[in-house]
């Protein structure tokens, strides 16, 4: 069996990726107020907890998003691993530990940084693709879910807000009768 592989131990490789990066920004629906506020059909307004900025029991005025960003990772190969049953070849580099490290698939190295520069478009793009399905799926279920719920927790909200109003309102007419 002759087996040959794109790379030898020793070669200069690169690695295109997508890195995600965590942001922190202004919440787009409270404007970072962490409320909204509510009209009932009386007239009164009451503040209400922002549902989209809520983490736990507290809104927090801001949501966290994802930034794309397209990197280059240069490495130096220093072993080799071939499976022949999958046809698989896979390389272990020196930057990331050649043993107990990471391991690239021989698919994902290009011999030339131009030729990896060259592919980030297309991944950055893909990859907000994903993003953006990921991000309108979760929203949709947020919506089929949440409407009902949302709407029940905040009646239950406004009744309770009309509770002690109505208790503070009868605790000051029986001291004005006193």
């Amino acid at each position: 069996m002759n087996i040959t592989t794109k790379y030898d131990i020793g070669d200069t490789v690169f690695y295109p990726q997508v890195i995600n990066t965590k942001v922190a920004k202004e919440c787009p629906d409270c404007l970072g107020t962490r409320s909204w506020q509510a009209h009932l059909p009386n007239g009164e307004q009451i503040a209400i907890t922002c549902p989209v900025c809520k983490y736990g029991y507290e809104s927090t005025g801001v949501i966290h998003e994802y930034e794309l960003e397209g990197t280059i990772q240069t490495l130096t190969v220093g072993s080799l691993d071939i499976n022949t049953h999958g046809n698989v070849i896979s390389y272990m580099c020196k930057e990331t530990g050649v043993g107990s490290g990471r391991t690239y698939h021989e698919k994902d190295l290009l011999p030339t940084y131009e030729e990896a520069q060259a592919l980030i478009p297309k991944m950055l793009e893909d990859q907000q693709i994903d993003h953006d399905e990921a991000r309108a799926t979760s929203r949709a279920r947020k919506i089929a879910e949440g409407p009902g719920r949302m709407a029940a927790y905040y009646r239950a909200q406004i009744r309770d807000a009309k509770k002690a109003i109505k208790q503070a309102e009868d605790g000051i007419k029986r001291e004005e009768s006193k």
